[in-house]
């Protein structure tokens, strides 16, 4: 017999990026482990492109419900005729208006600027609830106020609740840029110790995030990876055959993420052997820093570099099979650099060679090594991104095809699995909850 769970999520398809993967995945296979998702979303989520090719992953049967959301953003967006986004908080040079908007929102939204939409949800929530009786209700963040409204939905249905964090929440990185004063921080710091305490489980992705939730509440959160969908990657796909030597980065780039050695590195190379700047092709696809993209044309590649902006997942998934070497940089200040984002098991996935810069005992490079990949270089090591660089050019020049990597350690991030595991943490719950 199929078991009801109401899963609440800000992000769903049809719109795309990285923060749809994780909750597409659960109600993908979910079903597999016999548990029926009914999903609560918005409307139009805020900061995101739709993605037509994504809910393709949507089974059958599955019921959607959408709710208007109205959040700060869309305030800043109607009053200045300005796009809210992460441009503001990463550029160096803010205007007064701006500071003082981020001051407000770090603030008076706590914990972010969607806390408020969601207060107008709970009715409907409510209802839904009411009409479907699940057995379990499943949120999962950002944006962390979902969180408490799910909080409130599970004590006001009596139901029991696992809530899931795919980002920190006191050590968001953005927190960093939001002027926050001491009883902001406060404040916010015990929000979510408050859904903490309160959840019955409490499920992350990174070991970072882990260690964040077991200072903050005593609490030892499940750790399940995102992982990759098995479904797109199938090892016996036919090797693509290029002469061009493509590195491909997919995601948000922003300038403290920019390793220097690289855009060093491949202008070096670049100067002393033509052949290989003929054959450079850079895809920088996402939101792409203008800084970052002003440090790659120095290089002066002409139409080697390539910036096509938002691409499907469809698109994305592409890219990583047909690259040379694949561009995996984090953030340099260690309290916000030590992310692990999906596409990292994608990049895994693919097979192909990863260029990551970071710092070395950031989780990523634990994982990388685990998967015997190359290491994690520092951001100015000119040396090892020159070797890395030239070592997956040779071979590339040599097959006439990028290298694939054979062993199959990173088989084990397949989301069939990392669902599964989620899937057990939910009947163990029901177990201990059950009256």
């Amino acid at each position: 017999m199929s078991r009801k769970i109401i899963i609440l999520t800000y992000y769903f398809p049809p719109y795309g990026g990285v923060a749809v993967q994780r909750v597409l995945s659960l109600v993908k296979y979910l079903k597999h482990f016999g548990w029926n998702p009914v999903v609560i979303t918005t409307l139009r989520p805020k900061g995101v492109s739709r993605d037509p090719s994504v809910s393709e992953h949507i089974p059958e049967g599955v019921r959607v419900h959408r709710i208007r959301h109205f959040d700060l953003l869309s305030s800043y967006q109607y009053f200045f005729k300005k796009k809210a986004s992460h441009s503001i908080l990463d550029n160096r040079n803010k205007s007064l208006l701006q500071k003082n908007f981020l001051f407000f929102r770090g603030n008076f939204f706590l914990p972010d600027a969607k806390h408020l939409g969601f207060l107008f949800w709970k009715r409907k929530v409510l209802n839904i609830c009411r009409e479907e009786k699940p057995q379990l209700i499943f949120s999962t963040s950002p944006p962390h106020s979902i969180h408490i409204l799910a909080k409130w939905l599970s004590k006001t249905s009596h139901t029991p609740w696992v809530c899931d964090f795919r980002d920190p929440w006191k050590g968001l990185y953005i927190n960093q840029s939001l002027y926050q004063t001491s009883l902001a921080k406060k404040i916010n710091s015990n929000l979510q110790r408050s859904v903490l305490q309160a959840a019955d489980e409490v499920v992350c992705v990174s070991k970072r995030i882990e260690k964040e939730i077991v200072d903050l509440s005593g609490k030892k959160p499940q750790l399940v990876y995102n992982g990759f969908d098995p479904e797109l990657f199938e090892e016996n796909e036919t090797d693509i055959v290029s002469k061009y030597f493509h590195i491909v980065f997919i995601g948000t780039y922003v300038y403290d993420m920019h390793p220097e050695a690289l855009t060093t590195s491949l202008q070096k190379i670049c100067q002393e052997d033509p052949e290989f700047k003929a054959r450079l092709r850079i895809t920088l696809a996402g939101k792409i820093s203008k800084e970052v993209i002003k440090d790659f044309q120095r290089i002066e590649l002409k139409n080697a570099l390539k910036l096509p902006g938002f691409v499907t997942h469809t698109k994305a998934i592409s890219y990583t099979k047909e690259a040379s070497l694949l561009l995996l940089p984090l953030r340099k200040n260690k309290k916000m650099g030590d992310m692990l984002s999906a596409k990292t098991f994608e990049y895994l996935a693919s097979r192909s060679e990863i260029l990551s810069f970071g710092h070395p005992e950031y989780e990523l490079s634990e994982i990388l090594y685990a998967c015997q990949r190359n290491p994690m270089l520092a951001h100015g090591d000119v040396e090892g991104t020159t070797s890395q660089i030239l070592d997956s050019y040779q071979h590339l020049k040599k097959h006439h095809k990028p290298y694939k990597y054979q062993n199959h350690q990173y088989r084990k991030y397949d989301r069939k699995l990392q669902v599964k595991k989620i899937s057990d943490i939910f009947a163990e719950n029901l177990k201990t909850t059950k009256v």
